[in-house]
């Protein structure tokens, strides 16, 4: 592959705006007619851009910012990119010794194993690929990270229904459908890449809510049984609207109670909204939140759907769904998430460049 040198009109950015994914609940399919979508595994971790100049290797989150994780591994990975210079992009993730990816909760941790899985290189020595489509910057991506440790995660190959099942096996997050034919556009968030997240979805009794002027709320708080304990799980925003806020506060108002009827509140977790490391953590009740709660009975349900569970007993992006009323709060007990692992069969779809 030949080189090309540097010009004054194309020097080498310091930083570059990552392209952003649209989130859809379906994704593109291809046709007989137009193959235009590569379908790659969605990597549950951190957004890092790695720049390499000469041997300096420098890493950047998604925000142009340093990255709080120890990234001493992936630096020296990168110091064998084939190329003078180059920017390329990519998911970090914790993995175990088998090297199946872990849980997004366990990146805070500070022995967790890391992995840099690329999949796109925007530019390379001394030249802009912004312009050129994905096709052929994963082209140029593959061949300078061979042998570098850095895993390549491209287009996988098959039906969208065989890569699905071949993405939960591996243990990824979802689904990224790319246009194989998309420029690298900076900043902008479009339908050239769309990601279709796998989710749990599941009952949880709603306790109480955060009002939002007289005859609206702000968000939700739910929680599951434990024995004959309510167990604090989470606030819950996202999902509500104009629509559902007035109608949902009606409801509770009806079953309003005089006391927290949660056994685990408030939380030791940030409250909502905090800066920081531990932002990602944004369901806690902190003291000074409980006296703006209201209160219910609990009566009424609330069909919340979520990544995960963390260690802290809290959801990681839980969505309120709808509200159900038809089935009794008594009952509501932490589902268990079904799992379509098989031993022997834990390795990340993601493959190494060759």
């Amino acid at each position: 592959m030949a080189t090309r040198s540097k010009s004054a009109a194309d020097v080498m950015p310091r930083f570059i705006d990552v392209m952003l994914v649209e989130h859809v609940e379906m994704l593109p399919k291809n046709t007989k007619t137009d193959n235009r979508w590569g379908y790659e595994p969605k990597v549950d971790g951190h957004r890092w851009q790695i720049h390499k100049d000469g041997r300096r290797v420098t890493v950047r989150t998604r925000n142009d910012k340093t990255p709080q994780l120890d990234d001493t591994v992936i630096k020296v990975q990168a110091q064998s990119i084939d190329a003078d210079t180059a920017i390329i992009e990519g998911e970090v993730a914790a993995i175990d010794a088998k090297g199946s990816i872990t849980s997004w909760e366990a990146l805070q941790g500070k022995h967790s194993t890391l992995a840099f899985f690329a999949f796109d290189c925007m530019y390379w020595n001394g030249r802009s690929l912004l312009h050129l489509p994905l096709v052929k910057r994963q082209e140029t991506l593959a061949h300078i990270i061979r042998d570098t440790g850095l895993l390549l995660c491209a287009a996988l190959p098959g039906s969208l229904k065989e890569i699905d099942r071949a993405v939960k096996a591996g243990g990824f997050e979802g689904i990224v459908a790319k246009d194989r034919n998309s420029p690298y556009r900076p900043g902008v968030r479009g339908f050239e890449w769309q990601a279709m997240p796998y989710t749990t979805e599941q009952e949880f009794v709603i306790g109480g809510y955060k009002p939002l002027g007289s005859h609206s709320l702000q968000s939700l708080l739910i929680g599951v049984y434990e024995g004959e304990q309510l167990m604090f799980c989470s606030q819950v925003e996202p999902g509500l609207n104009e629509y559902n806020r007035p109608q949902l506060r009606k409801v509770l108002q009806l079953i309003q109670g005089d006391a927290c009827p949660f056994v685990n509140l408030p939380t030791s977790e940030r409250r909502s909204g905090a800066r920081g490391r531990n932002r990602w953590i944004s369901g806690g009740v902190s003291r000074e939140d409980m006296a703006e709660m209201h209160w219910t009975l609990p009566r009424v349900l609330a069909v919340v759907s979520y990544r995960e569970w963390l260690k802290s007993g809290l959801l990681r992006h839980p969505t309120f769904k709808r509200m159900r009323t038809d089935k009794l709060a008594s009952d509501v007990v932490r589902e268990r998430r079904p799992t379509s692992r098989k031993p022997g069969n834990h390795k990340p779809s993601a493959r190494r460049a060759k």
